[in-house]
C-alpha cells in the first residue's frame, strides 16, 4: 500500500508541483536548443533525434498543462523557479571548468535546497551524490561516453 496524496503536506506537494513545472520547462528549452542544432545535420541522421526531441516537446507540455489544470495558481513560487533556471546556467557554465560530480552534486544539493525538500542536510547530500555517481556510471561504462 502506497501514501495516498491526500496525506501528504500540502507544502510537499506545491514543490512538487513546482519541480515539475521546472523540470518541464528545462527540457523544452534544452529540447528546442537541440532541434536548433539539428538543422544542418543531413535527414536522415537527424530524423530520429528530432522525432525524440518532438515527442520529449510534447510530453514536457502535458506535464506543465496538468499541473496547471491541477493549481490555477501557476506562478506561486515562480521565484524559485526562476533560481533553478539560474542554479542550472551556472551548472551549465561551471560543469566543463570543474568537472561533472562536484558540479552536479552541487547543483543538486542547492536545488533541492532552494525547491525546499523537507529532509536531513546529511540524506540530501547522500541522495545528491548518489545520483551523481549513478549517472557518471552510466554514461562511463554503458554509454562510453566521457564526462568533463
Amino acid at each position: 500500500m502506497g501514501l495516498r496524496v491526500s496525506t501528504l503536506d500540502p507544502n510537499l506537494i506545491e514543490v512538487k508541483n513546482v519541480f515539475d513545472r521546472a523540470i518541464a520547462g528545462i527540457f523544452i528549452v534544452v529540447s528546442l536548443l537541440l532541434l536548433y542544432t539539428l538543422r544542418t545535420a543531413p535527414l536522415k541522421s537527424a530524423l530520429f533525434p528530432g522525432v525524440v526531441l518532438l515527442v520529449l516537446i510534447g510530453l514536457s507540455l502535458t506535464i506543465i498543462i496538468r499541473k496547471v489544470k491541477e493549481r490555477k495558481d501557476l506562478f506561486v513560487n515562480f521565484k524559485d523557479v526562476i533560481i533553478v533556471f539560474l542554479l542550472f546556467g551556472l551548472y551549465i557554465i561551471l560543469l566543463p571548468r570543474i568537472g561533472f560530480l562536484i558540479t552536479t552534486v552541487a547543483f543538486l544539493i542547492v536545488s533541492l535546497f532552494v525547491l525546499g525538500y523537507k529532509g536531513s542536510k546529511l540524506k540530501i547530500i547522500i541522495i545528491s551524490t548518489l545520483v551523481a555517481l549513478c549517472i557518471y556510471f552510466i554514461f562511463a561504462n554503458f554509454l562510453h561516453v566521457n564526462l568533463p
